[in-house]
């Protein structure tokens, strides 16, 4: 339990060090120095570091049947399902929301038979 407690503490650390606070109303990304990406409030700049640069991403599947898209943010998955599926594969009746994903449909699943 001690040493994940300290895993948490000195990722804390490392996180103030990396976004800074400097008498502005700006939190400041300094990820290796380089970033210096400004944001309005710390939990936008906390996400920031998470999600470009740690590569922590949460991924969102699509709750359709048949469709394992995934998606990394909810707002996304959720435009996603809510689209109308305007074209459907002739053989097999699966229908997608763009003309690319039922060309792709037919080439991997009905054989290009479209």
């Amino acid at each position: 339990e001690a040493i994940a407690v300290e895993a948490a503490d000195e990722k804390k650390a490392r996180r103030e060090e990396i976004i800074h606070h400097r008498g502005s109303p700006d939190y400041i990304c300094n990820w290796e120095g380089e970033c210096k990406k400004k944001f309005k409030s710390r939990p936008n700049a906390e996400k920031h570091l998470q999600v470009v640069h740690m590569k922590q991403r949460k991924h969102y599947r699509c709750v359709t049947p048949g469709c394992h898209r995934t998606f990394r943010d909810r707002s996304s998955a959720k435009r996603h399902t809510k689209l109308p599926a305007k074209f459907i594969c002739p053989l097999c009746n699966k229908g997608y929301k763009r003309k690319d994903y039922l060309k792709e449909h037919a080439e991997r699943f009905c054989k290009g038979q479209l």
